[in-house]
């Protein structure tokens, strides 16, 4: 069972992708010069900072032990028959 993640904040309009809406933070990737970094939102900063010291799922940055954390960030909006799909084995 999948946790039912409902997250709100005043964004500019989503783009779809595939036929689902997807919310980009902390930046664009450009073609040729990488990621082009604004800053995250306050309320994603928060998120992503404790997601990183709790798991430390973006691995472990310098000397100190301080866990990295995700300089941007994608949030895909799936409706029932969407997905990712789990994986066997």
């Amino acid at each position: 069972m999948q946790p039912n993640l409902n997250l709100s904040a005043d964004l500019d309009p989503e783009p779809q992708v595939s036929g689902r809406r997807l919310q980009t933070h902390g930046g664009t990737v450009h073609e040729s010069k990488g990621l082009l970094q604004t800053p995250l939102p306050a309320w994603l900063a928060r998120l992503a900072r404790r997601l990183a010291a709790d798991t430390a799922a973006f691995g472990i940055a310098d000397k100190d032990g301080r866990p990295l954390e995700p300089n941007h960030v994608l949030i895909n909006a799936y409706t029932a028959e969407q997905g990712i799909m789990v994986r066997a084995g």
